[in-house]
């Protein structure tokens, strides 16, 4: 069965690397960080909704789930204005399916 996940575009990629460059959104340890995919709304993985983690909060977050959502959404706000200050928040949400 072929898989549903399409290729991340190069800009994407970019995108990803950034963020793992990033020290983690939740405490503050240094990079390198999981880029941690926030679900909004959507089943699939937007790779422009994300948010860096170290690997115990990225362990956290994974198993709190919906606990965790309204955190993440903040989080990916913060991350998406300290990436792209120049950028409208709006525009960056819309591109990362919000």
């Amino acid at each position: 069965m072929k898989s549903r996940r399409r290729k991340a575009t190069e800009a994407e990629l970019d995108h990803l690397q950034r963020i793992k460059l990033m020290a983690c959104a939740r405490c503050g340890q240094g990079y390198p960080s999981d880029a941690h995919h926030v679900r909004l709304g959507t089943s699939y993985k937007n790779h422009w909704a994300t948010i860096p983690l170290c690997r115990p909060c990225h362990d956290y977050v994974g198993a709190h789930g919906r606990e965790t959502h309204d955190l993440e959404e903040q989080l990916l706000r913060e991350t998406l204005a300290v990436l792209y200050p120049d950028e409208k928040l709006g525009t960056l949400l819309v591109r990362a399916g919000r």
